[in-house]
């Protein structure tokens, strides 16, 4: 018998599915010096998978310090919350999120920030990136999807297992397209009250039923 569409959310969707990144160790692709930690290794697989449209709020909370920050050319996120409003939504707008190839290419210790805490210890990890983004938006084939080469940087705090910062800092001139345009648009007017961040495991999962299956 199939499950109705009252079925249990919970019942219908796996903790792991949930929690556990999709990408993991044997998918990373690392330059011949670096080595990951398991932490660092499973915190740029929680990234992969937000970038591929497969985010959940039990990963980024997992992840993610309360007051992480996210940074691109569009939005600047000030907490966890805000960056759930610009990553969690990528399934709403794509019908594809696609990593083409990627290199990680250099780990450093540093010190970052968030503006709730001016000094934390972390391994900046930088990873090449080259990913293709195709709309769900009737648009023009030129229009329909973009390409790009970008670098994310993943700010991993080993005293406390998070990543307190992420960027994504793009290697070349943003094209103006349709997909670009909608992103200003909806930034403009807020993501994150527009898009929450699921309050429980339960809005989670009818989130992952409805949009990643």
């Amino acid at each position: 018998m199939s499950l109705g569409s009252h079925a249990d959310p919970i019942a219908q969707v796996s903790s792991e599915e949930l929690h556990a990144p999709t990408n993991t160790r044997s998918d990373l692709n690392l330059a011949p010096e670096i080595q990951l930690t398991d932490l660092q290794a499973y915190h740029v697989g929680v990234v992969f998978d937000l970038f591929q449209g497969k985010g959940t709020r039990g990963k980024l909370v997992d992840a993610f310090s309360e007051d992480a920050v996210y940074e691109d050319l569009f939005a600047s996120c000030k907490n966890r919350e805000e960056v759930a409003g610009q990553l969690l939504n990528l399934p709403l707008l794509l019908s594809s999120a696609k990593t083409n190839s990627h290199l990680i290419t250099s780990i450093s210790r540093t010190t970052t920030s968030t503006h709730a805490r001016p000094s934390i210890p972390a391994d900046e990890i930088a990873i090449k990136f080259n990913h293709t983004f195709t709309f769900k938006a009737p648009l023009p084939d030129k229009m329909s999807s973009v390409t790009m080469d970008t670098t994310l940087m993943v700010y991993s705090a080993e005293g406390e297992g998070k990543i307190v910062r992420l960027q994504d800092r793009p290697d070349e001139k943003i094209p103006n397209n349709g997909f670009i345009n909608i992103i200003r648009k909806m930034n403009a007017v807020g993501v994150p009250k527009i898009v929450s961040m699921p309050k429980d495991d339960k809005e989670d999962a009818e989130s992952v039923l409805k949009h990643q299956r």
